[in-house]
């Protein structure tokens, strides 16, 4: 993707009021129900956890570098690059 400029980026408009108020519940709730896509996606989650844990040692070199500012000095931008495109 090319981009030129500018100046297809515009300023944010104020709103105008309506004059309504929105009416707010102040009960308390007993239960959250999940959609079954959100049920899937923590399936999902707990499934990543157990059969992939984190890599705690390649998280706190990643803090690390991020922290002290060396981070874009450790990544091969051109290797990252091609790989996203053979993904896609």
């Amino acid at each position: 993707m090319k981009v030129d400029g500018l100046s297809n980026i515009h300023a944010l408009q104020p709103t105008a009021r309506t004059g309504r108020t929105a009416k707010v519940s102040t009960a308390a709730s007993s239960s959250v129900a999940f959609s079954g896509s959100a049920d899937w996606v923590r399936g999902l989650q707990g499934q990543a956890k157990t059969e992939m844990p984190p890599r705690t040692e390649v998280i706190a070199e990643m803090r690390s570098a991020l922290a002290d500012g060396t981070f874009e000095s450790t990544v091969d931008v051109a290797n990252v690059v091609e790989a996203l495109l053979v993904e896609l």
